[in-house]
């Protein structure tokens, strides 16, 4: 028996949602996207030349986990750590 998906069992569900904990243990990585527009094939290798347009940084790995829940919460931290080595 599944329940029917209504305007007022979703209001219900975000309230609940919005006080759940949750904890996200992994690697935090930067996922980098550029865009642009294919200029052309290089002649040396079978590489396409990209004319750069832009360039947009979004959390990746366990950052993207930790963050998509985070716009139905009203409680929002990030804790991470690194290996100042690298």
């Amino acid at each position: 028996m599944s329940a029917s998906v209504t305007p007022a069992r979703l209001r219900a569900l975000l309230k609940r949602i919005r006080r759940v904990r949750l904890v996200v243990v992994g690697d935090l990585i930067a996922d980098e996207f550029i865009y642009g527009r294919i200029e052309r094939v290089s002649r040396e290798a079978p590489v396409l030349i990209l004319k750069y347009d832009n360039t947009t940084i979004v959390p990746g790995g366990a950052g993207n986990a930790a963050s998509s829940p985070c716009i139905w919460s009203s409680t929002r931290v990030k804790i991470s750590c690194f290996d100042a080595k690298w």
